[in-house]
């Protein structure tokens, strides 16, 4: 158990610089988490309020949203590439 814990905060450590200013690059994502963390907050209020909130109406959509962003990320990183190869 706390092996695990110390192995997971490592693993935090090494890699949030480089998560960091991924965020940072991309301001979408940015807007993405939070839009994530609010959605959790407020689930977490309505069932600690003892309502009940199906995870497929949480996690389906963040999926979703997750996969649109990784593909507006790709069009736009190949559009760029295409960009600068057609000036050459």
């Amino acid at each position: 158990m706390y092996s695990s814990v110390i192995i997971s905060f490592a693993l935090v450590m090494i890699f949030s610089g480089a998560i960091a200013s991924f965020v940072q690059r991309h301001i979408t994502l940015k807007i993405l988490a939070l839009s994530f963390l609010i959605t959790i907050g407020v689930t977490l209020g309505v069932e600690g309020l003892g309502g009940h909130v199906p995870k497929a109406y949480i996690y389906l959509p963040m999926g979703f949203a997750l996969l649109v962003e990784f593909l507006q990320l790709r069009f736009s990183y190949n559009q760029e590439r295409f960009k600068k190869g057609s000036q050459l």
